[in-house]
């Protein structure tokens, strides 16, 4: 994969487990509510094990919590419980245009997360809890998961790739533990 490519693509979702005999998968969009496979993708790229492929998509229905996909060429479950994890990426340039105001939290990614002046990391995922995003952000010795809601966040500068939280303090931070498996809360 070429960086202008990876730069061009978005992750909007992860493939899960099959879904019945006839190749159809399970969907976990990272936004459950988006409407993109109802707009039109003919096509998504998969990634799984480092490799890029396109998968023409043949069919579409919304199961309670994912979709379910069939795509051209796969058509038995052990096709499709191969593909499990692979990530659904798709083409910046034919996502929905944000408003000025918005964002997709996708371009959260990989940004420096600052508070007080002080650096407190990047920003490594994100996930939906309840009504809100809450981003991971992890430092040197510490994880970090913020709610993206006023009460933390000062501000969000995409251009200079960085967001200013305010008021931490009050978050439990995951210690990273060096030579040790696993992490411990502190």
């Amino acid at each position: 994969m070429s960086s202008d490519t990876c730069d061009n693509l978005v992750e909007i979702g992860v493939i899960g487990r099959a879904h019945g005999v006839r190749g159809e998968m399970r969907v976990f969009l990272h936004n459950e509510c988006s409407d993109l496979f109802h707009q039109s993708p003919q096509s998504l790229l998969f990634e799984h094990g480092g490799t890029l492929t396109p998968h023409k998509i043949e069919q579409v229905r919304q199961g309670t919590k994912y979709h379910v996909i069939a795509v051209a060429g796969i058509h038995t479950r052990e096709q499709a419980d191969r593909m499990k994890g692979a990530r659904l990426l798709f083409p910046r340039d034919e996502l929905p245009q944000t408003e000025p105001d918005e964002f997709y939290v996708h371009d959260l990614l990989g940004i420096e997360a600052w508070e007080q002046g002080t650096l407190l990391g990047k920003i490594t995922s994100s996930r939906p809890q309840g009504e809100n995003e809450v981003i991971t952000i992890k430092g040197i010795d510490f994880e970090l998961d913020v709610p993206l809601v006023h009460e933390y966040v000062a501000e969000i500068d995409l251009d200079s790739r960085r967001i200013v939280l305010q008021g931490t303090d009050n978050l439990p931070r995951t210690k990273i533990s060096r030579g040790r498996k696993g992490a411990m809360r502190v």
